[in-house]
């Protein structure tokens, strides 16, 4: 008699449904609203569409485990490793979709004046569909890869099939580390610059400022232009802070995953090396707190846009008896008002 049990770990399942949970209310309050509806939050949408399927498609059934007569079977021998490559692919699109995010607020700052030419609908729709594409062909090329295999060759086995499988995701998860740690120094260098030249700016209208302010009057038209411009260079440098959190969130849970995923497989996969338990111990925290990105990503991106809050708040004036809840939630946010 053939006896199935399935065990699912809890945290990974409560990662799993948060991330879920998080993506999907931000994205049904965008798709809700008319005036969220826009070009400008395409991108934004189009993350938090990566991140519902990175959860639900790697992140639950990966780390569901299916014991046959206490034997493990799945899913990691499941029709050769596919939720693995499907995560690492889904990984990919989340750091890519970051890597434009950054861009985004790159070109906004520093070439304020080509934001129509660059950011049009025509430019961002190919650029998603793309990364789209590519998050789509690394499964299935691989995939249809095995199952012409595992027909054509009546020798390529389970055996066979995880051998291949296994020198197969050494060398994704290699491509892939290196990858995300190109996208960190990509964005790294392009915060820098742009904090760089927003602080040089406001400077140098300081310095403006002042020779105004001893050859004219305090009313005149030149230094109330200065300090308006003054004071959209604040607001500028302070929506750049508010994006350079939102990066180094990312930066602080990935880092270690990444340094983790590349020492691991030239330490010990590479070489057949068995893993220390402490080691799968720390990896399986470290990788806990990577896969636990996305669902933080939308909770960043509520706080950090004031669209998003804004809508909120009429959101929460139309619930009845949530209007004083939503008061209390949202005047603690006012803190990051862009």
């Amino acid at each position: 008699m053939i006896r199935y049990r399935i065990s699912i770990a809890p945290e990974y399942m409560v990662s799993g449904i948060f991330t879920i949970l998080s993506n999907a209310t931000l994205l049904a309050l965008i798709l809700s609203s008319r005036r969220l509806r826009t070009i400008r939050h395409v991108i934004i949408m189009s993350t938090l569409v990566a991140g519902i399927l990175f959860a639900a498609s790697y992140i639950i059934p990966r780390f569901a485990i299916l014991l046959t007569n206490g034997t493990l079977s799945f899913p990691r021998d499941f029709r050769c490793g596919i939720l693995s490559r499907i995560g690492q692919s889904l990984f990919l699109c989340l750091n890519l979709h970051l890597l434009i995010h950054v861009l985004e607020v790159y070109i906004l700052v520093v070439y304020p004046f080509r934001t129509q030419q660059w950011l049009r609908k025509k430019m961002i729709t190919i650029i998603l569909v793309v990364i789209w594409s590519i998050t789509i062909l690394i499964p299935t090329v691989f995939q249809l890869y095995f199952e012409l295999k595992a027909i054509a060759d009546t020798r390529f086995n389970e055996l066979a099939c995880a051998q291949v499988s296994t020198t197969l995701l050494t060398v994704i998860s290699l491509c892939l580390a290196l990858l995300s740690f190109s996208i960190l120094v990509v964005s790294s260098v392009a915060y820098a610059h742009v904090l760089h030249i927003t602080n040089r700016a406001i400077t140098e209208t300081y310095k403006v400022l002042n020779r105004l302010s001893i050859n004219f009057d305090e009313g005149n038209t030149k230094v109330s232009r200065q300090k308006k411009k003054i004071s959209n260079l604040k607001l500028r440098i302070k929506s750049v802070f508010q994006a350079l959190v939102f990066y180094l969130f990312y930066l602080l849970s990935l880092t270690p995953f990444l340094i983790l995923i590349i020492y691991t497989q030239f330490a010990y996969t590479i070489y057949l090396l068995p893993w220390p338990s402490q080691l799968r111990v720390v990896f399986r925290y470290i990788q806990y707190i990577a896969f636990f990105f996305p669902a933080i990503q939308p909770i960043l991106f509520l706080l950090f846009t004031a669209e998003f809050r804004k809508e909120m708040k009429l959101y929460g004036k139309r619930v009845p008896g949530s209007t004083s809840l939503s008061k209390r939630g949202l005047s603690t946010m006012g803190a990051f008002s862009t």
